[in-house]
């Protein structure tokens, strides 16, 4: 989605371009409208005079208009012809240079006609045809003489090229101009905005959000004053939860400590039954880890545990994890086969690597069907190491296993034999991605496997 600054600066563009194309339009035609009306209002003038010179002369004197400096040279700027009634030429001046100019077919009756032509020297030109009634012409006074009277135009030409040259870098400089007044209005008009936007997301990821200082537009008061209330109620949560954790840690563990001594006090009397030892053990143990492994993902999602990298050596780990899940694995008729090399070094930490290899080790042990194979394998190549833990999943489905990563996730119609399904894995992917690891699971042929890739190799 395009940010507000890139939209405004986008219309105003749009909007002043074609407003200075429009205007672009407009000053053209009026300029070029007023040129050739000038021209033609000129041309008009000088042929009316030019025909009340022929008027008032001769057939013998008319000639003296070759006076007119304009007309007696042999210059490719101004012409004129003379024709009677019955089309013979009667003159034309020297600049013709003895060839006729064009006139129109059908002429006015007695307004001037205005035409473009083609001069005899090939140049483009205006022409104006008029009739004239000469006073002392033979014949049938009532037959009227054609005059036409032309000028070279491409002078005029010239100059409206050039004009149309001027306003094209005209546009072009004033969209620029606009270009850059726009950058720095809109940036200049959402830098309120953009501060604004900036400090709320500080204020969202401080612990204590407080409320802002900032001198806001009008516009933006309201949402400030609401986002503050927002990230007030947030920060006051946010506490909340921490101190309700820390108490509860603490309240958890005390109770604990003392009934793990109470069952060694137990075990040591002569009245303790074994069995009942053993399940007032297992009991704690499960408690223990379940009481550590929600403050340790509380803490990890919340990002108050940093890794600390250094080289570990992969193998050694591995084979004693699965060594203190050997126990459980017999009482549950599994068989483990591991596939190590014999050395494999990487770099990690240590004890968060060793949590989340732990957990997909124990969750495969604690989830897997009786007298099923469990597979631990860890692998080199290009750089990255990869260790996998695969076991039959009898009970899980395809759609199952996208929720696998979720607190306490039960799959539906599944008989499986411990309570608590999830949080040990929960908590891994939340290590992993802390460790820059990419945790996934996939199921084929009724086999689970989790792949822990991306370790780096040293």
């Amino acid at each position: 989605m395009a940010s507000i600054a890139r939209r405004l600066t986008l219309w105003m563009i749009v909007g002043g371009g074609l407003l200075l194309a429009g205007l672009f339009a407009t000053l053209d035609h009026l300029v070029d409208s007023q040129l050739h009306e000038r021209f033609d209002a000129a041309l008009v003038e000088r042929a009316q005079a030019f025909a009340d010179l022929i008027a008032a002369r001769d057939e013998h004197d008319r000639r003296l208009v070759n006076s007119w400096p304009e007309f007696a040279t042999t210059r490719h700027e101004d012409f004129y012809q003379i024709w009677n009634a019955a089309g013979e030429v009667l003159d034309r001046a020297a600049s013709n240079r003895a060839r006729d100019l064009a006139r129109p077919a059908t002429p006015a009756a007695s307004a001037p006609t205005l035409f473009d032509l083609t001069l005899p020297d090939g140049h483009r030109g205006r022409g104006v045809l008029l009739s004239v009634w000469p006073r002392h012409a033979p014949g049938d006074a009532s037959q009227p003489w054609t005059v036409v009277v032309a000028s070279e135009r491409e002078a005029v030409d010239a100059l409206e090229r050039r004009i149309h040259l001027i306003l094209s870098y005209g546009i072009a400089c004033a969209l620029l101009l606009m270009l850059g007044l726009s950058l720095a209005a809109v940036r200049a008009g959402l830098r309120p905005l953009r501060i604004f936007g900036e400090d709320a997301a500080r204020r969202a990821l401080a612990p204590r959000p407080s409320p802002t200082s900032l001198a806001l537009p009008a516009e933006l008061v309201p949402i400030g004053q609401s986002l503050d209330r927002a990230f007030q109620a947030l920060g006051e949560t946010l506490v909340r939860e921490q101190r309700f954790a820390r108490a509860v840690a603490h309240e958890l563990r005390t109770p604990l400590a003392e009934m793990h001594s109470v069952v060694e006090r137990l075990a040591a009397s002569e009245r303790g039954a074994d069995s009942q030892v053993s399940a007032l053990r297992e009991s704690l143990a499960g408690m223990t880890r379940t009481v550590d492994g929600l403050i340790a993902l509380a803490r990890y999602e919340a990002g108050l545990e940093t890794p600390a990298i250094e080289p570990l050596e992969l193998c050694a780990l591995v084979a004693r994890l699965v060594h203190e899940r050997m126990a459980a694995a017999v009482a549950r008729n599994l068989d483990i086969d591991t596939e190590l090399p014999t050395e494999l070094w990487i770099r990690s930490d240590s004890a968060l690597l060793e949590r989340v290899l732990s957990n997909l080790i124990g969750n495969a042990v604690d989830h897997a069907p009786p007298g099923a194979l469990l597979r631990v394998s860890a692998r080199a190549s290009r750089g990255e190491v990869a260790f996998a833990v695969i076991n039959p999943a009898p009970a899980l489905e395809a759609a199952d296993v996208q929720q696998l990563g979720e607190r306490y996730f039960h799959p539906l119609g599944a008989a499986l034999e411990r309570r608590h399904v999830g949080l040990g894995l929960a908590l891994s992917i939340a290590i992993a991605q802390q460790l820059k690891l990419e945790l996934a699971f996939t199921l084929h042929d009724g086999l689970l496997e989790a792949r822990l890739a991306g370790l780096a190799s040293l």
